[in-house]
């Protein structure tokens, strides 16, 4: 269960002032969920899915999640809680240059500190399910942009989080890409029962979402 309440989040405008970037009240998704976050470029999701993540702590209000108030965590037991229980699935995969991209994959669950072993196969098992079968020794920058989103994928939920947080996965990609990422996405998520958010504002892909989450402005818009 995600429950938050009267969850803001300022930033600093450079002029002395600050820009209210989320200002929401209260907040609840079940167990196990499946939901979209939608709502127009600069609706506040990406904040959203930061203060979630433990990657942002809000200005102000609480973040409960499955029990665990994640606002009142220091930051070595918020990085630790993270590393457990969180996957992240970012708009641009985020591949280091410099790493294979078997070791991009593998990098979260090193810091989870899980089987490095294990994980390489189920890393491996999973390429070859998304048709990359071979493709761990390359490196990213030979990989087009929906093979990168692939691996981005693999390695965010080969720790198996509980949450697992897709923020405008498919915006970079074509319609084909799109659908495979999507569809992996959701088999994913009712194999495992982690609960899923994906914020998106393709229409494509909000279809995919019986249940959804409408920001405006930074607030839950009716």
């Amino acid at each position: 269960m995600i429950y938050g309440e009267h969850i803001q989040c300022d930033f600093p405008d450079g002029e002395g002032h600050h820009l209210r970037a989320l200002a929401i009240s209260a907040l609840t998704v079940p167990d196990h969920g499946c939901c979209a976050v939608i709502g127009p470029s600069g609706s506040g999701k990406s904040t959203l899915f930061r203060c979630l993540s433990g990657l942002l702590r809000p200005t102000a209000g609480r973040i409960l999640i499955d029990g665990t108030d994640i606002t009142a965590l220091g930051s070595g037991e918020l990085a630790k809680w993270r590393a457990g229980r969180v996957g992240f699935i970012f708009q641009q995969a985020l591949l280091l240059p410099y790493l294979t991209v078997m070791e991009n994959i593998l990098l979260a669950a090193d810091i989870a500190g899980l089987d490095r072993s294990q994980k390489r196969r189920e890393a491996e098992a999973w390429l070859a399910r998304l048709g990359m079968e071979g493709f761990g020794r390359r490196m990213p920058g030979r990989l087009s942009g929906g093979e990168k989103q692939r691996a981005g994928f693999i390695r965010a939920i080969l720790t198996a989080p509980q949450l697992l947080l897709a923020d405008e996965p498919t915006a970079s990609l074509d319609g084909d890409n799109s659908r495979l990422l999507m569809g992996c996405l959701l088999d994913y998520q009712r194999e495992s029962g982690c609960t899923l958010l994906c914020a998106t504002h393709d229409p494509a892909v909000q279809a995919l979402f019986p249940a959804q989450i409408r920001l405006m402005k930074g607030a839950l818009a009716s």
